[in-house]
């Protein structure tokens, strides 16, 4: 559970794709006005940072948004949309 006790969730969608790395951009409870953007070394997974933050949100999108762009990454996987949910 959360700090709040209620299920959080975010939606991230596929901003670029390289040989190098993948961009996705997330966005906290799915609301398509505040959105950051994390990158991912697709040769190295747990190589991922936060190139733009979304804007008064818990920093536990943030890292839930690397995990799972790390896990894609990890698996080979580019999905256009992908989303995740936890408490």
């Amino acid at each position: 559970m959360n700090a709040i006790g209620v299920k959080s969730m975010l939606t991230l969608e596929l901003l670029e794709l390289t040989e190098e790395y993948v961009q996705y951009k997330f966005y906290p409870e799915g609301k398509k006005d505040n959105f950051g953007i994390v990158q991912v070394n697709r040769k190295n997974f747990k190589n991922r940072f936060v190139v733009q933050e979304a804007v008064d949100v818990s920093d536990m999108y943030q890292v839930m948004a690397m995990f799972r762009v790390g896990k894609l990454v990890q698996d080979g996987e580019f999905p256009e949309t992908s989303a995740c949910a936890w408490y």
